[in-house]
């Protein structure tokens, strides 16, 4: 799984600076609707393209956390996954390229600016 990430790694950062994927709180990608929409109409092939590279990297994603369970018995079920799918997604918050829309931890999305996140909120306190 981490091979093919890795190989996917270009590709995802195009995506994410492109707008067409984004990082959940939950640790996968999701494709952005509307972006993908006007990309399915205006190049059917790079559409395919992205949602391939998205489903590879959430398949990828999904065993690098069950793995992390497994390996961990604090970590069962699917409570264990969520909590696994929370640590992961703020790496990939912190590892996504300017200007990738990622999702905060209370299920709001805001576009990373530079080596932070912009939001429309205080960092007062944190």
């Amino acid at each position: 799984a981490r091979r093919r990430m890795e190989f996917n790694r270009d590709d995802i950062i195009s995506f994410e600076k492109a707008g067409y994927v984004g990082e959940t709180m939950g640790g996968l990608l999701k494709l952005l609707d509307k972006e993908m929409q006007n990309l399915r109409a205006e190049d059917q092939r790079r559409y395919d393209l992205v949602r391939a590279v998205a489903e590879e990297e959430n398949e990828d994603r999904g065993t690098v956390m069950r793995r992390i369970v497994t390996a961990n018995p604090d970590l069962r079920g699917e409570a264990g996954m969520e909590a696994v799918g929370r640590i992961l997604a703020s790496r990939y918050r912190r590892d996504a390229p300017e200007g990738a829309k990622v999702q905060l931890p209370d299920g709001s999305w805001t576009v990373k600016a530079g080596a932070s996140l912009r939001t429309g909120r205080s960092n007062a306190g944190s």
